[in-house]
C-alpha cells in the first residue's frame, strides 16, 4: 500500500464528520471502553493514539460485521454505522495530523534555505 496524500476532499469530509459529532454531542469509542469527545480528538490526541484507536475501531466493525441479518437489530445497524464514522474520522484525523506534521518541516525547511541564500 502507498502513502495517501492528504486532499482538500478529506480535508471536506473531516470538517463534515467533526462537526456533525460535535453538533451531536457524539463521543467517539476508544479502547477499553472509554470514549473521547471530539475536541479531544483533533487537539489534545497523539498520531499512535489515533492509530491504536483506529485499529481498535476496525476490530470492532469487523466483530459487528459478523453478526447475521436474522439477530441484527436496528440498534446493531446503528451502532454499527456510527463506529464506521468514528473509524473513518479517526483515520482522516491521522491523515491531517500527518500533513500538518509534513507542512511544519516544509516551513522550517523553507526559512533554512531562505537563511542560507541570504548569508
Amino acid at each position: 500500500m502507498g502513502k495517501i496524500n492528504f486532499t482538500t476532499e478529506n480535508k471536506t469530509r473531516l470538517t463534515e464528520l467533526a462537526v456533525r459529532l460535535l453538533f451531536e454531542n457524539l463521543p467517539i469509542p476508544c479502547p477499553m471502553g472509554t470514549s473521547i469527545r471530539i475536541s479531544d480528538l483533533l487537539h489534545n490526541t497523539s498520531i499512535n493514539s489515533l492509530v491504536n484507536m483506529n485499529s481498535h475501531l476496525k476490530k470492532q466493525i469487523a466483530t459487528m460485521d459478523d453478526l447475521d441479518e436474522w439477530t441484527c437489530t436496528d440498534a446493531d445497524k446503528w451502532k454499527l454505522e456510527r463506529t464506521k464514522e468514528a473509524q473513518e474520522l479517526v483515520s482522516l484525523t491521522i491523515g491531517y495530523k500527518k500533513w500538518l506534521a509534513e507542512q511544519e518541516e516544509l516551513s522550517e525547511k523553507k526559512a533554512a534555505l531562505a537563511a542560507q541564500i541570504d548569508s
